[in-house]
């Protein structure tokens, strides 16, 4: 698709002599796509998930587990009542502790 577009590109320039908006949009978006995926396997950053951009939500993330920002007693005093119930994290999410 990126070689396609690079020809039709040419085609556009150096044939016709005039380029379409909509051409040009096209291909900003397939060189995108296309920087986006060598990045991706430049870097080994595919981690095997069913989402293959999971690690960009994960950059820049807080290295501290937000649920101790609150504490169980002001938990307890918003809700009006004690906390009954607890439950673990899914463990495919070890970087985010719930």
């Amino acid at each position: 698709m990126f070689g396609i577009r690079l020809w039709l590109l040419y085609v556009q320039g150096f044939v016709m002599h005039a380029f379409c908006r909509h051409c040009l949009f096209s291909a900003a978006l397939i060189f995108l796509l296309t920087g986006i995926a060598v990045i991706n396997l430049a870097f080994g950053l595919n981690t095997g998930t069913d989402f293959p951009f999971e690690h960009l939500l994960r950059w820049g993330s807080a290295k501290f587990d937000a649920c101790m920002l609150i504490k169980k007693e002001e938990i307890q005093a918003i809700q009006g009542s004690p906390i009954a119930d607890t439950k673990k994290g899914d463990p495919r999410d070890a970087n985010i502790p719930l």
